[in-house]
């Protein structure tokens, strides 16, 4: 086992969040992990550090030695921070009969670090109503989910296709974050020069946005490591299911297999868009589907997942993408006690 760091992003400018949904007027609360790989494997190269790209990937396109997270969200208390987590599918429920509640419950997202290690422990976690806040899960009194705001803005553009020159509006969602709150990473490293590494990628992606409508200076922020891990998750818990905290893409049918029994429980994404490289900017990534954040798997692995290359073959007479397009489904996994 390596060890486990975390960043938080403290967000200076708005931020929008897409998917491969073609429109931004909804945008998602976190960054899915297969998008962070991606982009600090952009920030590598974009610091001239392309010939040195072995330091940082293996050749199928994985990344070396380091496991991250999905960005979550975390809120700034008076004294310290709220950090949250993607709920376990089906673990949380009302504490007495109560068909409202339950449905309130199906509508959250997130479970702070003192609830989601509960549901490390016992599998489950039964909760009254004044616990739910929104999409949240805490009974923190000092938490205010207002502290993550949405507004929609107008937009122009030129469509991509060239087939019209006239400029459409479109309409996009932002996010806003309280001051001194944002999201943050996890990361299992297995050697500490990859933890400077990763966080002078992370201080070069703050400086250049993350998201959509960077050039217009969205996604900005500052970079801080975590130095205090007492609410991170229990790794050396003594279980035989484990949830993933970033999107996992198993490496082969056998792993597959052998990660799925009657309490396996999961949900599907489908991960693609546009690929991101200066001269393929208007050609499609292929898409595969990935398991969603918070899944249930029996797995006795710390990490496992697979990179792909999504490098599109199906292109017009003499267009072709000559490098490959990987994507990440290397997932950090933590104990979860199901009682299956």
């Amino acid at each position: 086992m390596g060890e486990l760091v975390a960043f938080r992003l403290n967000f200076s400018s708005p931020l929008h969040l897409g998917s491969t949904r073609s429109d931004y007027d909804t945008s998602e609360t976190i960054q899915h992990s297969d998008t962070l790989y991606a982009a600090i494997t952009q920030a590598w190269c974009s610091l001239g550090l392309e010939a040195k790209l072995n330091v940082l990937l293996m050749e199928n396109g994985a990344f070396k030695g380091v496991t991250l997270s999905s960005l979550y969200p975390y809120y700034k208390k008076e004294e310290g921070y709220l950090y949250f987590f993607p709920i376990p599918l089906d673990t949380v429920g009302p504490a007495v009969s109560d068909t409202a509640l339950r449905k309130k419950i199906k509508k959250t997202q997130f479970v702070d670090a003192a609830n989601f290690r509960r549901i490390q422990a016992a599998g489950e976690l039964n909760v009254n109503t004044d616990a739910i806040k929104g999409s949240f899960i805490t009974l923190d009194e000092e938490f205010d989910q207002r502290f993550l705001s949405r507004q929609v803005f107008p937009r122009a553009r030129v469509p991509r296709s060239g087939i019209t020159k006239d400029t459409e509006i479109y309409y996009i969602e932002r996010l806003f974050f309280k001051k001194g709150s944002g999201l943050y990473v996890l990361a299992l490293v297995e050697e500490e020069s990859q933890i400077s590494h990763l966080q002078a990628m992370l201080e070069f992606l703050g400086e250049e946005g993350i998201g959509t409508d960077r050039h217009v200076g969205h996604g900005l922020f500052t970079v801080e490591r975590v130095a205090e891990m007492g609410w991170a998750p229990e790794l050396e818990l003594q279980a035989n299911y484990r949830t993933n905290l970033s999107l996992f893409l198993p490496e082969d049918r056998t792993q597959l297999q052998s990660f799925l029994d009657k309490a396996a429980r999961y949900k599907m994404i489908k991960r693609g868009g546009w690929i991101t490289t200066a001269s393929y900017l208007t050609y499609r990534k292929n898409s595969v589907h990935m398991f969603q954040e918070g899944g249930l798997f029996r797995c006795g692995l710390d990490y496992a997942g697979a990179s792909v290359n999504l490098q599109p073959q199906q292109l017009p007479m003499g267009h072709q993408v000559n490098s490959p397009v990987y994507r990440s489904g290397k997932s950090l996994f933590v104990h979860v006690n199901l009682n299956a």
